[in-house]
């Protein structure tokens, strides 16, 4: 029995739990035949509905008919597109009408977003949700080649993230999976990158996981960390830019492995082929639709809307996360060998518009943009009353006529409506657990 099937067992004992039978499917569910993973959808989405509209207030509502038993998997999505969306507001309003009133809330964990759109998120996570949550992380973890026999460091940066692992199951997590935290100092402390350096060369670290940002910060403040030994970077809970994928990539002498996930939903994550980011379609749904409402045709740009197959207690039924994101053009299997559908294009928040004074902008005008002018190193749109400041972190420092160029070209596709600033940085707005917003409100 390999480690990683040892933990879940003693898991399992420990808790009560059947992670097991969870790790069970995701090893193979992987490379089944897509009409296999469908089959598996169209149950679990069958289950789902008719649990809901028997047992959940907010449902009740909604769910006027239940799928017909004969209904196929094509069948099932044209019924889907009845449901109404179901909005982080929703969420917030109809809170206890979302949770099973059957259900002992003490046998639930109760769960916050982190907020960075506005206000945090409550929801309910129940037991089986968790575990193949769980599970579909750690086969992510195995797909960028992090097993349970190498040590990890992970660069640790909110609170809450702290909190929750200095508590006796945290560590006891941690001591399992060969993990350690860096507690985020760097936010206050210039030496933060000579302490990471310490922590892997004292404990033998190979594999780096963190934000996005974090871990190119770390990549420029060392210049050269290839003999650190560092064999894995998982970059996580930011959009992964393709200079950042770079730089690190250059600094540490091995591949980035890029995960999307949120405090709801473990959603997609790049395999060893690095081509677009695997779906967790067994525990998932991913719908991708345009602004509309409609469904958009593989390979272009919309709003991820997901559906969680497995949590009965607090059902997510076609959430909108309030990414954008695309499917590829053509569903032929990963050169992996993995049949699980990719996102091609992941770029991460939108929460759809901006708005400035009496105009309204689009967000997913940015990533279009900026992937089309050279000698940006990153940026971030801030947000104020009657101002978008553009923040720009130049590779050529000296190239001050980006700025104007920049400026010129926004503010006639803006059509002089919004006003427009763009400025060189040394670096981007941090939030206190210390990730980078693309689009940061000021007001």
């Amino acid at each position: 029995m390999n480690l990683k099937r040892l933990y879940f067992s003693v898991y399992d004992l420990a808790g009560n739990r059947d992670a097991s039978q969870a790790n069970r499917l995701l090893e193979q569910s992987q490379y089944w035949s897509r009409n296999r993973i469908q089959d598996h959808q169209l149950k679990k989405l069958k289950d789902l509905f008719e649990h809901a509209a028997k047992n959940i207030p907010y449902y009740q509502k909604i769910i006027k008919k239940a799928p017909e038993p004969t209904w196929n998997f094509q069948d099932m999505m044209a019924y889907l597109q009845d449901i109404p969306i179901l909005k982080k507001s929703d969420v917030q309003e109809f809170f206890e009408e979302l949770i099973d009133p059957g259900v002992d809330r003490k046998k639930l964990v109760y769960q916050r977003s982190g907020g960075t759109t506005g206000r945090p998120t409550q929801f309910y996570h129940d037991r089986i949700k968790l575990d193949y949550t769980r599970v579909a992380l750690q086969r992510n973890f195995d797909w960028a080649g992090y097993t349970m026999r190498k040590k990890c460091l992970k660069l640790a940066s909110g609170q809450y993230e702290v909190t929750i692992n200095k508590g006796m199951k945290g560590k006891l997590k941690n001591l399992l999976f060969n993990r350690f935290f860096f507690e985020g100092a760097f936010l206050t402390n210039e030496r933060w990158a000579d302490e990471v350096v310490q922590i892997i060369r004292q404990k033998k670290i190979k594999v780096l996981w963190g934000y996005a940002s974090i871990l190119y910060m770390l990549a420029k403040e060392l210049g050269n960390g290839k003999d650190l030994g560092i064999e894995t970077m998982i970059s996580s809970s930011e959009t992964l830019l393709p200079s950042q994928r770079q730089k690190i990539e250059e600094t540490f002498g091995c591949k980035v492995f890029d995960d999307y996930g949120s405090r709801e939903f473990m959603v997609a994550a790049e395999c060893e082929a690095h081509s677009g980011m695997h779906i967790n379609e067994e525990i998932i749904l991913l719908e991708i639709l345009d602004e509309s409402g409609s469904i958009c045709q593989n390979g272009t740009n919309g709003n991820l809307i997901i559906t969680d197959l497995y949590n009965r207690s607090f059902p997510f039924i076609r959430f909108e996360i309030g990414d954008r994101g695309a499917f590829f053009e053509e569903e032929e299997p990963c050169a992996c060998g993995r049949t699980l559908k990719r996102l091609k294009q992941f770029d991460g928040r939108s929460s759809e518009t901006i708005k400035v004074g009496d105009s309204v902008v689009s967000q997913s005008i940015f990533p279009d943009y900026f992937k089309t002018v050279k000698n940006i190193e990153a940026y971030q749109i801030v947000k104020s009353k009657d101002l978008l400041t553009i923040n720009l972190i130049l590779f050529d420092k000296e190239d001050h006529h980006i700025l104007g160029e920049v400026e010129e070209h926004l503010q006639k596709r803006f059509q002089q409506k919004i006003r427009v600033k763009v400025q060189q940085v040394s670096s981007l707005i941090q939030e206190p657990n210390g990730k980078v917003l693309v689009v940061k409100k000021m007001d």
